[in-house]
């Protein structure tokens, strides 16, 4: 006799089909690291690596209104974290130089920076997880279209103790640097005439000029200066460099896909399930075919009687 193709069967399919569908995408986000003993009895020994945020880097990295450190940098530590079962804990520091003195000093492990001559004498350096070009503000009223060679008798304004001001001091001599603590007070010499201009990266820009209500600086350019910011460690832990750059390449393109669009290149926030969303997901449709292979048990066992009954 030739078997009918029930609804039962239907559900069996498709059943079977997500939970292959969710288990493919979350084995990608739940994948882990492989480590040496070596690397796994280092990771022991050290279960708290000391982070040195800056402050006043949105989107990068900043402290949002809770005095929580936030942003691009803090999420990727936060997926390190999980793939190395380590935790980072954040050491404060009133400016960016002082952070930078914290490591040099061992008084923090690690920081999201850019590789310069000099932080290299004292931080060892993961490959750049994120590359821009800084642009160049000027006040509104400044007509133009403006390179870095144009400042040479100028003042810029420059964030001390940011890799930048190495690049100018070495291609651009002749300019001029008005040291500040943070990109506000930078912005502020620029709105207020104490500098010419200044040079920063567009999302940082946007999001301190809406914060501080200033409105009256404009872009008049883009630099040559490409800034490519990586982990920097402290040197004497190059063990600490080797487990973060393992850990940077083990990030799936979905993840940092997820981060980038969360903090720099999305106009608008949008959902993206994480990996308990993808967990919950497989649990459910577990069950799910549990019941469905019961019904179908059941389905069959009924109809076997039903077909011996007739028989008699």
């Amino acid at each position: 006799m030739k078997q009918k193709f029930t609804p039962v069967f239907a559900i069996c399919a498709w059943v079977a089909v997500s939970l292959l569908f969710a288990a493919t995408v979350a084995g990608e986000t739940m994948a882990t690291i492989e480590l040496s003993s070596e690397e796994t009895a280092w990771l022991k020994d050290h279960p708290v690596i000391r982070h040195g945020p800056d402050a006043d880097y949105a989107p990068f990295e900043y402290k949002d209104d809770n005095n929580r450190y936030i942003g691009v940098a803090p999420d990727t530590l936060k997926l390190i974290g999980k793939k190395l079962g380590v935790q980072f804990q954040v050491v404060p520091a009133p400016n960016w130089a002082a952070n930078l003195e914290n490591i040099k000093q061992h008084k923090a492990d690690l920081a999201a920076a850019a590789i310069t001559p000099d932080r290299s004498e004292y931080m060892l350096f993961t490959s750049p997880f994120i590359e821009y070009n800084n642009i160049i503000l000027v006040p509104d009223h400044v007509t133009g279209y403006f390179i870095l060679k144009d400042f040479e008798g100028k003042t810029l304004a420059v964030v001390q103790g940011w890799a930048i001001a190495e690049y100018i001091q070495k291609k651009h001599p002749d300019i001029r640097i008005l040291w500040v603590k943070d990109i506000k007070s930078a912005l502020e010499a620029v709105s207020d005439g104490a500098a010419d201009a200044y040079l920063v990266n567009r999302f940082a820009a946007g999001y301190w000029m809406a914060k501080t209500g200033i409105t009256n600086l404009r872009i008049a350019g883009e630099t040559d200066y490409t800034y490519k910011l990586s982990f920097g460690s402290r040197k004497d832990w190059p063990m600490l460099n080797r487990l973060l750059q393992k850990a940077l390449d083990a990030i799936s393109s979905s993840e940092w896909e997820e981060i980038f669009n969360k903090w720099t290149f999305s106009k608008e926030p949008r959902w993206r399930p994480g990996s308990q969303f993808w967990i919950w997901i497989t649990l459910g449709v577990i069950v799910v075919l549990l019941l469905v292979i019961g019904i179908f048990v059941w389905d069959l066992t009924v109809r076997r009687r039903a077909g011996a009954k007739a028989k008699v």
